[in-house]
């Protein structure tokens, strides 16, 4: 809370995702693009703290033809 009223300080982003052809490296380079990239993100830049923890849960099964 500020004198202003509430007020946001810190947002924590949480994901998961199953992806085929990905090893974690890459996928948290991608993680961390979306989030640098993603117009909330962009919109809330005056938030002191935006974090991001994502996480590669496995690979994902090809998609049936």
């Amino acid at each position: 809370m500020t004198e202003a009223g509430p007020t946001l300080t810190r947002i924590e982003l949480s994901t998961e995702a199953e992806v085929e052809g990905i090893s974690e490296e890459p996928f948290e380079r991608v993680a961390e693009t979306a989030k640098a990239g993603c117009l909330v993100s962009r919109a809330l830049a005056a938030v002191p703290a935006i974090t991001l923890t994502s996480r590669l849960v496995g690979a994902a099964r090809p998609l049936a033809a």
